[in-house]
């Protein structure tokens, strides 16, 4: 009687551990992760900017003075070239096509976003200008210098 006690007692101890351990699992068919793409397409820049101040007529520097004078700034498509006047001067020739235009103050700076290509940036109150080539995704600074400064 006493080994069939114990063979009762090895039983229900059999079962509680059973009843204790996790469920057995079994492989279930999943669903692979989304594949994400090796390389993100970045949009490229199509366009440039041109950044500068209009250059003043000032002689000697004086700590104080502006950094750059007030005026309008006008851009024009493709470069100014220079032509022999009659009298012998050489005169800046400018390209028709205007492309946009900005008013500065004392110390102010322009900033134009243009189509990649060559411009003209021309102080509109004087002859002064300088030319420029936009190139994509950058910044070009080119200031319309005054050369009495």
């Amino acid at each position: 009687m006493l080994a069939m006690r114990r063979l009762g007692s090895a039983a229900v101890l059999t079962v509680m551990i059973a009843a204790c351990a996790p469920p057995a699992t079994t492989p279930r068919a999943t669903t692979p992760p989304a594949k994400t793409p090796l390389a993100t397409t970045l949009p490229v820049a199509t366009n440039g900017w041109v950044v500068g101040g209009i250059g003043g007529c000032q002689g000697p520097p004086i700590p104080v003075a502006p950094h750059y004078i007030a005026g309008t700034v006008t851009v024009l498509a493709g470069h100014a070239t220079w032509r022999q006047a009659p009298s012998g001067v050489l005169v800046a020739t400018f390209p028709p096509g205007l492309v946009a235009t900005e008013t500065v103050g004392t110390n102010g700076s322009y900033r134009f976003e243009l189509a990649p290509g060559p411009y003209v940036l021309r102080d509109s109150g004087s002859q002064l200008f300088v030319n420029v080539t936009v190139h994509p995704g950058a910044t070009t600074a080119a200031d319309i210098a005054n050369p009495c400064t």
